[in-house]
């Protein structure tokens, strides 16, 4: 993934919208950060958008629209990353349409997603889609499974219908 966003930043013209789909426990949100510092955004220029109640809502995104509409701040590009964006209501995915069609100079959106499908069509057309796998996972028996790992190694072996 890294090397795809590398490109991005070395083309120095990153899309409008990119929409990060992948599962919860997922790199999207550590590889955003590093996006984003390697685009020049921090302080002013990089905002973190976190829905406030079970989804991003009509007065969230008009905020958000008022807050960006001049562009960066303090350098050339402005990076917004709006947090399970697939949790937007209808009405808030319309306002945010408007400006994702025709988004202030130096503004690009990153819509962070488990679920493609359960986002505007039209805003997912707009962005460019980056997929994400799992995050690594350690299999590796610790003290809180241990019992289980036990038992499960125990039943290596033995036919399941008997143990009915």
């Amino acid at each position: 993934m890294q090397r795809v966003l590398t490109g991005i930043v070395k083309n120095s013209k990153p899309a409008a919208g990119y929409l990060f789909v992948g599962p919860p426990d997922s790199p999207k949100k550590e590889d955003v950060r590093e996006f984003a510092q390697a685009l020049g955004c921090n302080g002013v220029d990089f905002i973190w958008v976190k829905p406030e109640k079970s989804s991003l809502g009509i007065e969230q995104m008009r905020e958000l629209c008022r807050q960006i509409r001049f562009g960066p701040a303090a350098g050339k590009q402005m990076l917004v990353v709006m947090e399970k964006a697939d949790e937007m209501t209808d009405e808030a995915g319309g306002a945010f349409l408007k400006t994702l069609e025709e988004p202030p100079t130096g503004v690009t959106f990153v819509l962070l997603v488990e679920r493609e499908d359960r986002i505007l069509k039209t805003i997912a057309s707009r962005c460019q889609k980056i997929l994400f796998g799992e995050g690594d996972r350690s299999w590796e028996p610790n003290a809180q499974n241990a019992s289980f790992y036990q038992t499960l190694s125990s039943l290596q072996g033995k036919n399941v219908i008997d143990l009915l």
